[in-house]
């Protein structure tokens, strides 16, 4: 009983400077009176780490990718944007400036398997994908900042 109470105590002593050291990597201090618009993308891990740290309440996934598949050459970001309801659009915003910013035209098994893969938000929110709903973002994206017809099968993956 006592190796127990042990192990629980310094299970949960590791838990907490794992939580703090990662909030120190972030480098940024949450503001709970942020407003949406405020959103921005603060740093970019793996989808893997960003599983972890969701499964350890540390992040939380935002749920802004929906299921994909459906963007179609022909349409452009607004049409994307409109499909999802407005709590997602500034998150969406952000993550638009920060690819364009990268010039970042990764896949979805890129955006699965890269170490910098899934963007992290100033809200300590996280936006993980499937292969289609990356996709879909990235053709939204690139269709509008290139005047180029894509579809989601332009970024599904990486051959």
């Amino acid at each position: 009983m006592i190796n127990f109470i042990y192990g629980l105590i310094l299970g949960l002593a590791i838990g907490g400077i794992i939580g703090v050291g990662l909030m120190c990597i972030l480098q940024v201090a949450k503001d709970k009176d942020n407003a949406k618009s405020d959103i921005k993308v603060i740093k970019w891990i793996s989808y893997d780490d960003a599983q972890e740290l969701i499964s350890m309440d540390i992040l939380k996934d935002n749920n802004i990718g929906g299921l994909g598949g459906w963007f179609k050459e022909g349409d452009r970001w607004l049409d994307y944007k409109n499909v999802f309801k407005e709590f997602a659009h500034p998150y969406q915003e952000a993550l638009r400036e920060a690819i364009i910013d990268r010039n970042l035209k990764y896949c979805g098994n890129d955006h699965q398997e890269l170490d910098d893969g899934v963007p992290v938000f100033s809200d300590f929110t996280v936006a993980t994908y499937s292969y289609r709903a990356w996709g879909d973002l990235m053709a939204a994206i690139w269709s509008t900042a290139e005047n180029k017809d894509y579809s989601y099968i332009d970024f599904y993956i990486s051959l």
